[in-house]
């Protein structure tokens, strides 16, 4: 009977911040370890007559590295995806695996939290605020193929781990980050905006007509 794949899953769009680069060459370190390995790339306009040019640039730069590591059989680019149908990916991998040089916030690591895919990012800007490293995700080094491929490492061999992981960030997102707190946290800043300013006199602002104010 063939062993399943170990599926590792990034989802955004093709650019050279996104870091995905570095995701490839953490796989080509991996490939030993883990032989069942498999990289499954969504995003980008790369197939078909719509394609984008830039887009499609960026992907030839990184299947031309998957080739030159000789894992570009474990590596699938599947291009744009319906976003009806992400939650199935995030579903499906083994891991979710975010980067990137530089984001400020990462909206794909809450929608992977929320359907309890364990999730490794690197250790920048919006992402290390979102994931507390050991509790409901892992960080690693930016740009540092070594340092994610002993995360992804960890989580392969320990299925536990994996889903202590994605249990208690599937909570946080719960608590934390749902429609209904979010529109709850939303109205208690217009209340105490109100409660702040409900007893000030009103000023006249004057407008200025220059339009390039």
């Amino acid at each position: 009977m063939e062993e399943s794949k170990f599926v590792v899953l990034f989802i955004g769009r093709l650019e050279w911040r996104k870091g995905i680069g570095t995701l490839i060459h953490a796989i080509r370190l991996l490939k030993k370890e883990i032989p069942n390995i498999e990289l499954v790339i969504i995003g980008g306009k790369i197939h078909g007559k719509q394609k984008n040019i830039d887009d499609y640039k960026e992907y030839q730069r990184l299947l031309a590295m998957a080739k030159e590591g000789q894992i570009d059989n474990c590596v699938r680019f599947l291009g744009c995806a319906e976003h009806n149908l992400l939650p199935y990916y995030y579903s499906a991998a083994d891991v979710f695996v975010i980067p990137s040089y530089y984001e400020p916030f990462g909206l794909v690591t809450l929608e992977s939290m929320a359907c309890k895919a364990p999730v490794i990012a690197s250790n920048v800007g919006g992402l290390s605020a979102i994931i507390k490293d050991g509790i409901d995700g892992l960080l690693f080094e930016p740009r540092n193929p070594v340092s994610l491929s002993e995360k992804i490492l960890k989580l392969y061999n320990s299925k536990k781990m994996s889903n202590d992981l994605a249990t208690t960030a599937y909570a946080k997102i719960m608590e934390n980050y749902s429609w209904k707190e979010v529109s709850k946290q939303i109205i208690d800043i217009y209340c105490r905006f109100i409660d702040c300013n409900i007893n000030e006199p009103v000023k006249h602002i004057a407008v200025s007509s220059d339009a390039s104010l």
